[in-house]
Formats: structure tokens, sequence, C-alpha cells
């Protein structure tokens, strides 16, 4: 996302382009500072290069309007089910008195108000006006669901792969990052604007996958 200062007058309305990649023009007039909002160049996290997607993005909008300055520019995560439809309803089996809301897909602004009533009308003391919540990857094809995972299989043996080799030395300018290797282990090492040397673990904690380093957004994805 970009947040820009346009010479003249803001666009008006929201405008939401859906074809790959998605673009969006946000105005946000009557602000003290008016800024237009602009997003695009969606792609899985942790594996595009993110300066070239704000490069893209910024031609794209300066294409279209007269920018005077880029102010601010930021990513977001969005998780979006494989059937692209949200889950509100218990988590699992069992779990009658623990409910979620999640698949918005970037669109929690409104769908997070709708799962609101949903989760409320959920409760036996509430009359239903809504439909109950559907059950997760329902109408989800086949070949989706095999993409998906197949990328995810690749990449959870790929990361194990690269974890042996030999320790590399660490040699950062301030607010950078970088994996190295340290006895064959992978480490997730940055060094902040004064100086300080931060080491963690490179591997994530929910399926044991190895993080990359985000230069642009200086974040460990």
């Amino acid at each position: 996302m970009l947040a820009a200062r346009l010479n003249g007058e803001e666009p008006e309305g929201t405008h939401y382009h859906d074809a790959s990649p998605i673009f969006s023009i946000r105005p946000r007039a009557g602000r003290q500072e008016e800024l237009v909002l602009f997003t695009g160049q969606n792609h899985r996290t942790g594996e595009a290069d993110e300066a070239d997607r704000y490069e893209q993005l910024e031609q794209t909008v300066r294409q279209r309007f007269d920018v005077d300055t880029i102010e601010y520019r930021w990513s977001t995560q969005d998780f979006v089910s494989l059937d692209e439809m949200p889950f509100v309803g218990p988590v699992g089996p069992g779990a009658d008195n623990v409910y979620a809301a999640t698949g918005f897909g970037g669109w929690g602004m409104t769908n997070g108000i709708a799962a609101g009533r949903m989760l409320a009308e959920a409760l036996p003391t509430r009359p239903r006006s809504w439909p109950p919540s559907t059950p997760p990857a329902q109408g989800t094809s086949l070949s989706s669901v095999l993409s998906h995972n197949a990328h995810a299989a690749k990449e959870f043996v790929a990361d194990r792969i690269r974890r042996y080799g030999k320790a590399t030395e660490i040699d950062l300018e301030p607010r950078e990052g970088e994996i190295i290797r340290y006895e064959g282990e992978p480490v997730a090492a940055y060094r902040d604007e004064e100086g300080g040397l931060h080491a963690n673990s490179a591997i994530c904690t929910h399926m044991g996958c190895e993080v990359e380093w985000n230069a642009s957004d200086e974040t460990f994805d």
C-alpha cells in the first residue's frame, strides 16, 4: 500500500480492480492531511521482492495520477481461505464455547461486522436472522487444495535441506537483516540503528519452516 499526496483534487469515491494484479484507490477526503491510499501487487507472504512490488505499484499510480510525493508505504498480510469464503463459527468439533472468525481475504471491515452478528446470534439466547456459518473449504476444488498443499510441502522440504551448511560471518549494516548458518542451523540476524546485533532462530514455530528477510519492510516474514 502507498499513501500519496496528489497535485490537484483527490479522486471521488473508492475504486477497486479485482483482476490480477489487484489495484484499489481510497481517498481520505476531509482529513487534516489529505492523502490517497493505493493498494496492489498481491503475492504470497515471503515469496516476492517487496522493493520490486512497491516500485510496480508506484509506476501504476504515476501512470494514472499527477503524484506530488509518496508519503508512506507498507504491506499487510491477509488470510484467504481456499474457497475464498470466511470461516465463522466454532473452531472445531467439541469446541462449543470457542468461536473464530477468519479468512476475510482483506475484506475485514465489512465481513468483520457480518461475522460479529453471526457469532452473537450463535448464542442460544439470541434470535437468528442470519444463515448459519458454513464449514471451511466448502466448494473448494481439489486442484486448488492440491496446488496449495504441494507448494507448502515443497517449501517444507526445501527449508530442511537448506539448514545444513557451514557457519557464515555476520556482516550487517544498521537496519539490515539476513539468514545465516551457525552450526548447521539457520539464525535470523538483524542489526538495529544503534549497531546492536539481534539473533534468533530463523525457524517459525508454526510448521518449522524458515523465515525470509524482507528488506523493504525490514521484517522477517
